[in-house]
């Protein structure tokens, strides 16, 4: 199992977080021309695996928006969202997590990555099952 971070805003001005979330998918708006690193990750994302979708701005840090599993590992492009993975979507809402000073923050103000920070997982986790304490 593997836990992701998803980008919703697309170009910098469309939050697709409510789309991602009544549709049940999640993914990213690149194109494979665009970004193939992109598209290769999401194809990469088994099963179980967990996603979340996220937002990064510079002045806060990390913002976990939604949290789910994934049910298919068979991505399928969506013209309104990308390059998506089919999500079961258990948690949403506006968690503030702020910056993890980790070396890793660079990553999170992408599109999609795999988040391996133990804190961030734990949190990611815990939100899925409902146990916000």
């Amino acid at each position: 199992m593997a836990i992701y971070g998803f980008g919703a805003m697309f170009g910098g001005t469309l939050d697709k977080t409510e789309d991602f979330m009544s549709d049940g998918v999640v993914g990213v708006g690149w194109t494979d021309r665009d970004s193939f690193g992109c598209r290769a990750m999401v194809r990469g994302i088994t099963v179980g695996d967990i996603a979340f979708i996220k937002a990064y701005p510079p002045n806060q840090g990390l913002i976990l928006k939604a949290v789910g599993v994934v049910l298919s590992n068979k991505p399928v492009d969506d013209p309104n969202l990308g390059y998506c993975v089919k999500v079961r979507w258990e948690w949403g809402g506006t968690r503030v997590v702020g910056k993890m000073n980790d070396k890793l923050d660079f990553m999170r103000r992408g599109a999609v990555y795999p988040e391996h920070n133990p804190d961030i997982q734990s949190l990611a986790i815990r939100l899925l099952l409902k146990d916000e304490a």
